[in-house]
């Protein structure tokens, strides 16, 4: 019989507003989940409209409160970090994020509201050591 184990990932939690918590958990699949996230931030700013974050290059955003247009729910928060390795990489999250991107294009991604559990498909880089640019805008 095999050995038996279970690996467990400890990150930081972070409460953006009391309804919403976010934590990097890292790529899912590896032993050392969390050494994939090479730099982490949180990012705050003023109310503007989406279009004005989606036209903007993933350098000049800088916006926690976003309204989405025709609808009266917020973007709470923009979490950057950057990413290496590939596989699937984990964030939880108590609500659905509502855009995840790698190296600015807009990615599909898979969310589990029963654990909190987003995840995005890195894909394999062009070189060694290469971090992606990975953001969600919660």
């Amino acid at each position: 019989k095999p050995r038996e184990y279970e690996v467990f990932v400890v990150t930081p939690v972070k409460d953006l507003v009391p309804t919403l918590s976010f934590a990097p958990i890292g790529l899912v699949t590896m032993l050392n989940a969390g050494g994939a996230i090479e730099s982490l931030e949180y990012e705050e700013g003023s109310m503007v409209q989406e279009h004005e974050i989606l036209d903007k290059p993933s350098d000049e955003l800088t916006y926690l409160a976003c309204q989405i247009p025709n609808s009266s729910e917020p973007y709470i928060g923009l979490v950057r970090m950057k990413v290496h390795g590939c596989g699937q990489f984990g964030v939880y999250s108590t609500s659905r994020p509502k855009i995840f991107r790698v190296n600015s294009q807009s990615m599909d991604f898979s969310y589990d509201a029963n654990n909190g559990l987003a995840i995005v498909i890195l894909p394999i880089p062009d070189k060694e050591g290469y971090a992606w640019d990975v953001e969600v805008l919660l």
